[in-house]
């Protein structure tokens, strides 16, 4: 055998080899698969409820608590004794949120007679209110029968306030 046709041997033999090599490389890393398994457990608890509704005697005038209700719920319900026009009834309402997601107040509704001689006012809250988790938050509520009043009303009345707490997204 001659040189060239030797030289010209290795030469293939050497291409040959780096192809092989070329197309491994190329069928590992066309035919590897990533495999990736898990389980994913969310344990969130959204629990925002009303915890007291206390009369507040000192701060009242003319006024005796009947009856209350809504704690354990977003709801709450008064029954006052208004003695006279002018009179007016305090409660502080305590709120709780025993879930572990922040909340926000998105509406506050209160519900009272649609005459005009009652009035139902909030103070301590607003709509968009937030309540972060474990947190709690006191607001007031008054009732009052207004001076301006006159006629005397047929029937007991119950006003509520109601709150609608959504979670807050930021």
């Amino acid at each position: 055998m001659n040189m060239s046709t030797k030289k010209r041997k290795d030469v293939i033999i050497v291409v040959l080899m780096i192809m092989v090599v070329v197309m491994g490389i190329a069928y590992s890393a066309l035919s590897s698969s990533l495999r990736v398994e898990g389980t994913s457990n969310i344990a969130s608890d959204f629990n925002v409820r009303i915890t007291n509704i206390a009369f507040k005697a000192g701060s009242s005038k003319d006024a005796t608590d009947v009856s209350t209700s809504g704690v354990g719920s977003t709801t709450a319900s008064f029954k006052t004794n208004l003695k006279k026009p002018g009179s007016y009834a305090v409660y502080d309402v305590t709120v709780e949120n025993k879930g572990n997601l922040n909340a926000v107040l998105n509406d506050l509704v209160l519900n009272q007679p649609s005459d005009s001689k009652f009035s139902l006012t909030t103070s301590g809250i607003t709509e968009s209110s937030k309540l972060p988790s474990s947190d709690t938050v006191t607001f007031q509520v008054k009732i009052e029968w207004l001076s301006s009043a006159d006629t005397i009303p047929e029937e007991d009345i119950t006003f509520s306030v109601n709150l609608d707490y959504g979670q807050d997204s930021n």
